[in-house]
């Protein structure tokens, strides 16, 4: 029981709000240290790299969308035109992971995004509103 106790104070606050699926959804990846991007950063700068990257998800992100980056490093053009499609399949893999995620708690979060609409709705009012219109809905000629 302790144990659990110290797990829970080292939680970030977010994590004790988070809605369920969102903690689903970013559970299923890693978060790299500071140290280790860092390391990358400086690396690869000294290649003469311009998207730098760490991870594969990161890679995959630099593999589909390119832009329009200097071609400082042709190894770094190589790899965008020879693995694009490759990040492509790879890609619809990780969205697909993420669509059944979705899909499995769709029905929680349906259930309770309709508890706070229903706790938010206000009495309907009936006619028209003529605020801030100067004319109270008559016909101007």
């Amino acid at each position: 029981m302790f144990f659990l106790f110290l797990v829970a104070k080292r939680r970030p606050a977010e994590m004790l709000t988070k809605p369920a699926v969102t903690k689903a959804l970013s559970e299923s990846g890693s978060v790299f240290s500071p140290a280790a991007v860092a390391h990358d950063v400086l690396r690869y700068s000294a290649l003469g790299y311009f998207g730098i990257s760490t991870g594969l998800d990161g890679w995959l992100l630099k593999q589909l969308h390119p832009g329009m980056g200097p071609v400082n490093n042709w190894w770094e053009v190589t790899q965008s035109v020879l693995f694009a499609p490759l990040a492509k399949v790879i890609s619809v893999a990780y969205v697909l992971g993420w669509d059944a995620v979705c899909r499995t708690h769709a029905p929680a979060v349906a259930k309770a995004t309709k508890v706070a609409t229903k706790a938010n709705d206000k009495p309907a009012t009936r006619g028209r509103s003529n605020s801030g219109s100067g004319n109270s809905g008559k016909k101007v000629r």
